[in-house]
């Protein structure tokens, strides 16, 4: 792939190896060997395919497992999309209340990474008055923070996807920042 991309040079559009190559910024280019850069692409697409696939996954058996918001769910796509044939534009999915609700809830609720570690300051800190050690690698399940049980009309956080979050979510709210730690960060 690399050395492909090499051959037709520079596309129109950046795509991923253009920052693997440092096309983006002339000060990085050439820096890896061609070896570390097909590490890297390698890398990049195992992991972007194995977190996209589990959460697709958890995706289709909550919809399956609900009718009412699969059945949501097509209408809103069937009056996007009316032929099966029909071009699925970015800008026409991103216009669609229910299905970004829908990918944004199954984010929350099956995230794909398994939890965020961190790395206490040499100083150490203290939390909720106890002192770690500097140096400490400390963690937290991403879902737990995702999912909390105390959040108002989420009585039932590990039933799948649910209408209160669902509705919200289509009217453009989001849960607390706290609550939605996706790829690694507060969203």
């Amino acid at each position: 792939m690399i050395r492909k991309r090499k051959t037709l040079g520079t596309p129109e559009l950046p795509d991923l190896c253009s920052f693997l190559l440092g096309e983006h910024d002339d000060s990085h280019a050439n820096e890896l060997t061609e070896g570390e850069l097909t590490a890297d692409a390698m890398f990049a697409i195992q992991a972007g395919s194995d977190t996209t696939s589990a959460v697709l996954a958890y995706a289709f058996y909550h919809l399956l497992s609900n009718p009412t918001t699969y059945a949501k769910l097509q209408e809103e796509l069937d009056t996007a999309f009316p032929k099966p044939s029909d071009e699925l534009y970015l800008s026409i999915l991103y216009s669609l209340p229910y299905l970004n609700a829908v990918v944004k809830e199954e984010l929350r609720l099956s995230t794909p990474f398994g939890n965020m570690p961190r790395v206490v300051p040499d100083e150490g800190i203290v939390l909720d008055g106890r002192h770690i050690p500097g140096v400490t690698v400390v963690g937290s399940p991403t879902y737990a923070m995702q999912v909390p049980r105390n959040i108002g009309h989420q009585s039932q956080p590990s039933s799948g996807l649910r209408d209160g979050f669902l509705a919200g979510w289509a009217r453009g709210a989001s849960p607390r920042k706290t609550h939605w730690f996706l790829f690694n960060v507060a969203s």
